[in-house]
């Protein structure tokens, strides 16, 4: 019996479908209404792209689309697929499997497992402990050198919740960051670390050099530990102009005005180049934003922005009009109590 196929289908760093598949020798990925398997919105041509079985293995064919079909960050016509493999059709990815899935740390969150207080040792750093005091707790699996270790431990009983304490955050006026957050121009870089639509950091440079972000300590722009697996990697480099590493198979969007254009989109302009060991690089322009999903409802915000007013002089005494008044009152009366006292002893000496 031939294993099912599996295909998880995200939007936005979170998952919106999941297909199974047990007989099907191809499986048709587009918009139309009739004749596909896995039906997309947005900018998805009516029959985009297919996975077709041949022999023992699975191909990835583009179906001659103008916006491309993308594998592992790199833009195809026909591949062969892995367990596991990662495909960019607009602003979707979707995740391949043959079989039951695997333990994913692309767009999706850290998978949860029963576990405790996490131990976490660092490549080249010293290490240290977290605690977290709700069960079941996030595990992130062992990853690759240079990524944090964890072992687990017996996980303690959480405190009980005090009735009537309100513990959370009021609710948002917004639904979405892009409702107040727009592209804007200057001569900083700033770079925002949200959640859902509330910005919970912001960072900003202005002089030449790398930026990195990740869950260590030393990186520049910390992003929970729990949303990615990245330790420590670049994500702006400021030589003149800033540009921005894209992780591969990463969604996200560049925002010019009001227009958002995905990502995989940037490929057939040419906007984004391939760099070494993995991913793209943007090379951003003034009046444009970047946001790059990491999962978990966390994304990365980068874009220019006005350098900060400086405050103007402060005087010593930073008096009202009242105080100032009675400073000069004080003054005019010292200077007359002068003159009455050296005039009575002009007028002694002379007597």
């Amino acid at each position: 019996m031939s294993k099912p196929i599996v295909v998880k289908v995200f939007r936005n760093g979170g998952v919106v479908d999941v297909k199974q598949f047990v007989h099907e020798q191809q499986i048709i990925i587009g918009s139309s209404e009739a004749d596909t398997h896995i039906k997309l919105e947005g900018q998805v041509s009516p029959f985009h792209a297919s996975i077709e079985k041949r022999g023992d293995k699975y191909i990835l064919s583009d179906l001659g689309t103008p916006q491309g079909t993308y594998l592992k960050g790199s833009k195809i016509l026909e591949s062969n697929l892995e367990h596991g493999d990662k495909i960019a059709v607009g602003e979707y990815i979707l995740e391949f499997y043959i079989g039951a899935p695997t333990v994913t740390t692309g767009p999706t969150s850290a998978p949860i497992a029963q576990a405790a207080p996490v131990v976490v040792t660092h490549a080249a750093a010293p290490s240290y402990k977290t605690s977290v005091t709700s069960a079941p707790a996030a595990v992130i699996p062992a990853s690759d050198a240079g990524m944090d270790t964890i072992s687990s431990q017996p996980l303690p009983k959480a405190k009980a919740k005090v009735k009537g304490v309100k513990t959370f955050a009021p609710g948002s006026h917004y639904k979405d960051l892009g409702e107040f957050v727009r592209p804007t121009k200057g001569s900083n870089v700033e770079v925002l670390v949200s959640w859902k639509e509330r910005v919970i950091n912001s960072y900003h440079f202005h002089e030449k050099g790398t930026f990195y972000y990740g869950s260590h300590p030393s990186c520049d722009i910390l992003v929970p530990s729990l949303t990615t697996k990245v330790n420590r990697a670049p994500l702006v480099q400021i030589d003149g102009q800033a540009s921005v590493y894209i992780p591969p198979g990463m969604a996200g969007s560049l925002v010019v005005g009001s227009q958002a254009v995905p990502l995989t989109q940037l490929y057939a302009q040419g906007r984004l180049q391939s760099v070494d060991g993995g991913g793209s690089k943007l090379n951003l322009a003034q009046g444009e934003m970047v946001r790059v999903h990491l999962g978990a409802d966390v994304e990365v915000v980068v874009r220019y922005c006005s350098e900060t007013p400086k405050p103007l002089f402060t005087p010593m005494l930073d008096l009202t009009s009242n105080g100032f008044l009675a400073l000069l009152l004080a003054i005019i009366l010292a200077i007359v109590v002068w003159l009455y006292v050296a005039l009575n002893q002009e007028q002694e000496k002379e007597v």
